[in-house]
Formats: structure tokens, sequence, C-alpha cells
């Protein structure tokens, strides 16, 4: 058999800029960070196989908003495959 596993902690992210779109009227807006480099939150769970083979689902949220004064927050889920040596 395997085994399922649990993280959480910090995640960083570099991010150049960002293309947002308006719920309201569908226009699109490019806009810079004021910050590259991200400080959020991750979690993931997973299971690992007896062979090393692993697989999980993560979720990584940014935690302060670095655009412009805006409400604007980066959040996402992920899936996660690798292989322990």
């Amino acid at each position: 058999w395997g085994s399922i596993y649990f993280m959480g902690g910090l995640d960083f992210f570099y991010i150049q800029s960002l293309y947002v779109t308006s719920s309201v009227d569908s226009t699109k807006y490019y806009m810079d960070p004021d910050n590259s480099l991200l400080i959020g939150i991750a979690l993931a769970s997973g299971y690992e196989f007896n062979n090393g083979v692993c697989v999980g689902l993560k979720y990584s949220r940014d935690l302060i908003g670095n655009f412009h004064n805006s409400d604007i927050f980066l959040h996402g889920i992920g899936i996660e495959m690798g292989i322990k040596f």
C-alpha cells in the first residue's frame, strides 16, 4: 500500500504582470504588481504509492493584495505529480 500526506505552509510567488477581466463589462485590464514577489499560504494533500510516485491537490492563496490599491488576491488549485527517490 501507500500513504496519504498533508502539507501546509508558506508559498512564494513570482509574477510579472496580470490580465484581469471585469465581471461588469468583460473589459480586460493589464496590471503590473507593486512587488513581483508575493507571499501566500498553501495547503496540499495527496497519496504516495510504494514505488515513490506521488499525486495530490494543492490550494495556494496570496496573502497580500499587491495590485495598486485593489482587492485582487491571487489564488488557485493545482494538481501535483512527482516521484520520490
